[in-house]
């Protein structure tokens, strides 16, 4: 496979570092609390000393994205997750009793967790640190090897991630991947495969994982709907809805998509909505609102506004100003 002339430098690179971590998974199959817990603080220790860093890396890959909302979004939810897990894991690890049916009477059941092996893991680019950092808490505090394959609209990050972390974790234990193709990725022999993006993507993924019969976790997109009840405060709703709407400039899974408004209240919602999302963004050029992540996405959103107005649709600007910046990516 090494030898086909599709495959490139980081993927023979892949290769080699799937080959060592699953040589250290048989060499020593069971991690230590203590190596577990170092391993999670040395994250934490990644993540606190380069914040700068980490903000500035993420801002390149999208053109531009808050500091404020990387920190809010991904920092440090990444770091209360490591110390929850910290502060848990000890008596995460210990073997736990189990009821025994009366027919086996005199018998004891334990449940005993044990490592997987080398887990894969896969992230989309709306939040590439969170949705690396987040399931490589739970793998390694496991006990598992981990590597990662982030999304190519988030090289700049992923080296940044691979040089810090090699720096002070070896590959054995954690390995970023920059440069990786996904069709070699996913057809490794993982132990586990984690993968954050698109139904279409991921059925392509577990497909591919299935032919080593690899277990996948999938966390796809969908849509999400709200429902404006007509006894409750519109300032109040409208505020909540495009925090979480606006935030990452709307590229999150779970933002809300599209609201169910009473229809004597829609003029109301709309004049709230425009003032609302005034004071939270006064200029759309501004620095604290997030591009979007590139111009296939950019002009895939154009398209669709283009489409609803051409179909009879009503455009409403919540912000004054032009509808959208072309050479920042902003809508």
């Amino acid at each position: 496979m090494i030898s086909h002339p599709s495959i490139l430098e980081p993927d023979i690179e892949a290769l080699g570092i799937f080959t060592r971590q699953t040589r250290a998974c048989l060499e020593k199959p069971f991690i230590p609390l203590k190596t577990r817990l170092n391993l999670l603080n040395t994250i934490e220790e990644i993540l606190k000393e380069n914040d700068q860093a980490i903000c500035k890396a993420i801002q390149a890959d999208f053109g531009n994205r808050s500091f404020h909302e990387t920190r809010i979004l991904e920092i440090s939810p990444c770091l209360m997750g490591l110390r929850y897990t910290r502060k848990r894991l000890k008596k995460w690890m210990k073997p736990q009793r189990r009821d025994v049916s009366m027919i086996f009477w005199g018998g004891r059941n334990r449940v005993i967790p044990q490592a997987k092996g080398v887990v894969g893991i896969i992230t989309p680019w709306n939040y590439p640190l969170f949705l690396a950092v987040s399931p490589m808490t739970s793998a390694l505090a496991a006990g598992n090897r981990v590597m990662v394959k982030q999304a190519a609209q988030s090289q700049h990050l992923c080296r940044l991630l691979q040089d810090l972390f090699s720096s002070k974790i070896g590959s054995e234990y954690i390995r970023f991947l920059p440069g990786v193709s996904a069709s070699i990725f996913s057809a490794l022999s993982f132990n586990h495969l984690v993968f954050t993006g698109s139904p279409r993507t991921g059925k392509t993924v577990m497909q591919t994982a299935a032919q080593n019969l690899v277990p996948v976790t999938l966390e796809l997109g969908g849509k999400s709907p709200v429902i404006l009840a007509d006894d409750f405060d519109m300032t109040t709703a409208v505020r909540r809805i495009l925090f979480a709407k606006l935030m990452n400039a709307g590229q999150t899974c779970i933002a809300p998509d599209y609201i169910f408004v009473p229809e004597n209240k829609i003029d109301r919602f709309i004049q709230t909505a425009s003032k609302v999302a005034q004071e939270l963004y006064p200029d759309i050029a501004s620095p604290d609102y997030t591009a979007i992540i590139d111009q296939q996405a950019f002009d895939r959103l154009m398209d669709t506004l283009a489409d609803a107005r051409e179909n009879g649709g009503r455009m409403i600007s919540l912000l004054d100003g032009p509808e959208a910046i072309l050479e920042h990516k902003k809508i």
